[in-house]
């Protein structure tokens, strides 16, 4: 199971460093760009981080 990210607590006034790193993640993209890559047959492919339970570690996107 994997843990949540959100934070416990909420931030304090002056807490300027805790602030940036929450606008940070809250602005990251949604998917690693240097994991996209084009297939053979011209699909989006993403790697994944870890394979899947049934071995899968790929997903591929048409469009």
């Amino acid at each position: 199971m994997r843990r949540c990210r959100r934070p416990r607590k909420g931030l304090h006034a002056n807490d300027r460093q805790g602030l940036e790193r929450r606008c940070r993640y809250g602005a990251r993209g949604a998917l690693a760009l240097e994991r996209l890559s084009r297939a053979e047959d011209g699909r989006i492919a993403y790697r994944m981080k870890r394979p899947l339970p049934d071995g899968i570690t790929y997903l591929l996107f048409t469009g």
